[in-house]
């Protein structure tokens, strides 16, 4: 708080004026005292029986304390209308004073809510463009490996909904005063910023929903397809006949991870789980060729391996069928990355108007 200075001027003026009213009090009473009229009405001789003159009284202190007095009322007017202008300019140093921290206050708001505006943008393109790599493994793996379980990973990040749950006439205002010297067409680009950001934002939801439909059925075909070829093993392993022909050893390595003499075919802590790729593009071509083989030899009997030949090309198609669907959903993921995420032209606008945004940075802190 600010030490009041002492007013000099004011303080002369009521020094000389309360000197002045003293000697007119003291003047009045010996006046008064010497005439005998202190404590007594005036009449028309003093106290030694003298006659007093017409007007005497009035004459002396008239005559005499006029001067003074009106010299007097004249320095308590001219006091009376200078504390006058010290109050007034004292409730306008008062208002300035408050405007000047209202408009400091004000600039500080603007600063916090442009630094909390730049922040979270930063953010949400952070996690966009992590978004983009990782759909972008994720197309990789998926062609290369597409009846694998291949995982579409997301960070997680709540940046766009704290962006919303923002007041966006505030941060409106703020960007408004730093451009506000600008005389480029700055709301137009801030439009666009935001559109960008709502897009990817949707773009980024959709590619997790499609996802999550596509990773499911992929599942549920592979593990229909796992448990039905287990079932039919169960029957074609025993069977002396049938568990010589070409693509059983094959079956016994992929899911197993054994060779014919019972040995790992790679060591075990490596192997996981069995690879239905390597199952539709081995197993199956090679078991179904040698079951349509003896199907078609007149001393077998046709019947089972029929029955096997229908069971095994049904499962045979829907992995195809699932492997087909996954290499085109890889495409076009591929294509969708290409576009939004790989071409950098949405991320370099948003960059170059935040860039614009740099009055905050040279605000004083508060």
């Amino acid at each position: 708080m600010k030490e009041k200075r002492i007013n000099w001027i004011t303080f002369f003026l009521i020094l000389i004026s309360s000197f002045l009213l003293i000697y007119i009090l003291i003047y009045i009473i010996n006046y008064y005292s010497t005439n005998g009229i202190l404590l007594n009405y005036p009449s028309e001789f003093n106290y030694q029986n003298k006659l007093l003159a017409p007007n005497e009284i009035g004459d002396s202190i008239g005559g005499i304390l006029n001067p003074v007095i009106g010299f007097t009322a004249a320095i308590l007017t001219f006091l009376a209308f200078y504390i006058q202008y010290e109050a007034n300019n004292e409730q306008r140093a008062i208002y300035f004073e408050n405007l000047r921290r209202e408009n400091n206050e004000k600039v500080y708001e603007h600063k916090v809510n442009l630094r909390i505006f730049k922040n979270l943008v930063f953010s949400m393109l952070d996690y966009y463009n992590s978004s983009g790599e990782n759909i972008n493994k994720f197309v990789e793996d998926e062609i290369q490996s597409p009846l694998s379980t291949n995982i579409l990973k997301f960070k997680t990040n709540n940046s766009y909904e704290i962006f919303k749950s923002l007041d966006f006439k505030q941060i409106y205002a703020s960007v408004m005063y730093n451009f506000k010297n600008n005389k480029d067409d700055w709301e137009e680009e801030f439009i666009e910023v935001l559109e960008i950001l709502d897009f990817y934002e949707k773009l980024v939801i959709d590619i997790k929903e499609n996802f999550k439909v596509h990773s499911l059925k992929k599942y549920n075909v592979i593990t229909e397809v796992g448990e039905n070829l287990n079932l039919q093993m169960n029957d074609i392993l025993p069977n002396n006949k049938i568990n010589e022909l070409d693509g059983l050893v094959d079956y016994m390595a992929i899911v197993y991870n054994k060779n014919p003499d019972n040995s790992s075919v790679i060591p075990d802590d490596h192997f996981s789980f069995p690879d239905i790729n390597k199952l539709y593009s081995v197993f199956f071509p090679k078991f179904i060729r040698a079951l349509l083989l003896e199907y078609q030899k007149k001393d077998t009997n046709q019947n089972d391996y029929k029955r096997f030949l229908d069971i095994f090309n049904l499962d045979y198609k829907k992995l195809g069928g699932e492997k087909a669907q996954a290499e085109n959903y890889a495409r076009d993921l591929r294509d969708i990355y290409l576009l939004y995420f790989d071409n950098k032209e949405n991320t370099n606008k948003i960059l170059e108007f935040l860039a614009k945004i740099v009055y905050y940075e040279s605000l004083p802190i508060k």
